[in-house]
């Protein structure tokens, strides 16, 4: 019988349309990436990810949307003004776009944005504190929106999906305060990249993307 009707998932995700970037648009994670040129491929030879990595995306989108819609929104300390808030920024030379998670107002009458990650552990964010292209992109989101604060909400996939307990610490959230410095490196970045795809390429930045890089063969032709 499973293998009868099984499969539902995987046909659905598989056969989702793809979504289509607008033309000269870069996206934030394309410059909260460690490696340019992962970036550089992603725009001029989209390629779609193995189903398997959908499903992981996609646990992850149900865990973040669940966080915002009920844990955010029943938190007495905090109040949801809007999420999924468009964030552009343009120049005239470059245009970036990306989307907040959140915008909340804390009791102290603060906004504060949020941007909510699940993560396969929480042990290494306990240790190290937040990932630095999560805090770049968090620093996008507020200086565009010109909030003194942000937070980055991890969840723990783990212990979201496989039971918890009173003891477990499910979330972790760090606060972050604007810093212009990381957002002028982000513009800075995006100037570099919108200039590689005009040309077509960029030098590789070897690092832990390179094991999940979709461009692994390509990039090493």
């Amino acid at each position: 019988m499973a293998a009868v009707y099984g499969g539902y998932v995987d046909r659905y995700l598989g056969e989702r349309p793809e979504k289509t970037r607008p033309k000269g648009v870069l996206y934030v994670t394309d410059l909260t990436k460690p490696c340019i040129r992962n970036a550089l491929f992603s725009i001029i030879d989209p390629q779609p990810y193995p189903v398997n990595t959908l499903r992981v995306f996609e646990a992850g989108n149900v865990l973040e949307d669940w966080w915002v819609r009920n844990v955010l929104t029943s938190a007495k300390n905090v109040s949801v003004l809007g999420t999924q808030l468009p964030c552009y920024y343009v120049d005239g030379v470059i245009e970036i776009h990306g989307r907040l998670d959140a915008l909340c107002q804390h009791s102290n009458g603060r906004l504060v944005g949020h941007e909510v990650k699940s993560i396969k552990s929480a042990v290494y964010i306990q240790r190290d504190g937040p990932k630095e292209e999560h805090v770049r992109q968090i620093q996008f989101y507020i200086n565009v929106l010109g909030l003194d604060e942000g937070w980055v909400d991890y969840l723990d996939k783990n212990v979201m999906l496989n039971g918890q307990t009173e003891d477990d610490s499910v979330d972790q959230c760090f606060p972050v305060k604007r810093d212009y410095g990381v957002f002028s490196d982000l513009v800075a970045r995006a100037r570099g990249l919108a200039r590689y795809v005009k040309v077509g390429a960029a030098p590789a930045e070897k690092g832990w993307l390179c094991d999940y890089c979709l461009y692994k063969e390509t990039c090493k032709e």
